[in-house]
């Protein structure tokens, strides 16, 4: 059982991460956009794992190395401080904190 506190940290922490982007994003400064342009690809890596469920799957639809795509995953996860992913072996399943990421009110600015 999660307590209503870290649900709302992370939920907030998730909303400040997505307008951060969206700002980002829409800003025309060069330097702005050097990082908007990594942290956009890191979301819609995220998104193809998800649908996926599988990382070997996703890195060959996104064609990419699947180290790679673990990698950037892996930073996502850092930046945030919460897993998106649960992972069981060879398998992984989008958790808790995913599904909120994944949440379409997060990801309409990718579409």
């Amino acid at each position: 059982m999660v307590s209503g506190y870290l649900i709302t940290k992370v939920t907030a922490k998730l909303w400040i991460y997505t307008v951060k982007y969206i700002i980002l994003y829409n800003i025309h400064n060069s330097r702005y956009m050097k990082g908007s342009v990594m942290e956009l690809l890191q979301l819609k890596y995220f998104r193809t794992i998800a649908r996926f469920e599988h990382m070997t799957r996703a890195a060959e639809e996104l064609h990419i190395a699947q180290p790679a795509l673990s990698k950037t995953v892996s930073l996502l996860e850092k930046e945030l401080g919460v897993l998106l992913f649960d992972r069981r072996g060879r398998n992984i399943f989008l958790n808790q904190y995913g599904k909120i990421l994944l949440a379409p009110e997060f990801l309409i600015f990718l579409a």
